[in-house]
């Protein structure tokens, strides 16, 4: 999606299905990776093992200056508070969320790290608040050892190929 042919569909989130008031803007949302980057005494070089997808962390702004937007706070704002069965496990506390910029790096689901108070900004009639998030996935298994670039143009060798397909079939079990 293109924000310049679609402005309006980057102005708000989608929170477990309602729309923020006001504008919303993401910021500090990224895809990182668990790096294990393992060298030794006297060598040149190292080893990387991407060790699995790290949890984005990402922040909302809300801007609110009109009644309605108020209005429309005190009601969604409801959504960000930790429901007394939440307090013992995460999935119960994630939410799932879309805006387009979140979509494009695959975040569906974000737990409420922090509210902030509402602020004045700088213009008299802008109210701001602050939503820290923390990405919500599901735990699944993710080993790989880099060994050198990959040359996409040479097809897999028979151990390359059983080792793609072994992947394809953790990951089909772990969609179950």
């Amino acid at each position: 999606m293109n924000p310049l042919e679609f402005p309006s569909n980057y102005d708000q989130i989608l929170l477990s299905q309602q729309l923020s008031p006001g504008i919303a803007i993401i910021s500090g949302a990224s895809n990182p990776r668990k790096l294990d980057i393992r060298d030794g005494m006297g060598l040149s070089g190292a080893t990387v093992v991407l060790v699995g997808n790290a949890l984005a962390k990402f922040n909302v702004k809300l801007r609110l200056w009109e009644l309605k937007h108020f209005q429309d706070w005190d009601v969604w704002k409801k959504l960000l508070e930790p429901s007394p069965i939440a307090r013992t496990m995460a999935s119960k506390m994630a939410r799932s969320i879309y805006h387009p910029l979140l979509a494009e790096l695959n975040i569906k689901s974000a737990i409420v790290e922090e509210v902030s108070q509402l602020t004045q900004a700088e213009d008299d009639e802008i109210w701001e608040v602050d939503i820290k998030f923390v990405e919500y996935r599901k735990v699944r298994p993710m080993v790989a050892v880099a060994e050198g670039a990959l040359d996409t143009t040479k097809p897999l060798s028979k151990w390359q190929q059983y080792a793609a397909d072994l992947t394809s079939q953790v990951d089909a079990l772990g969609k179950r």
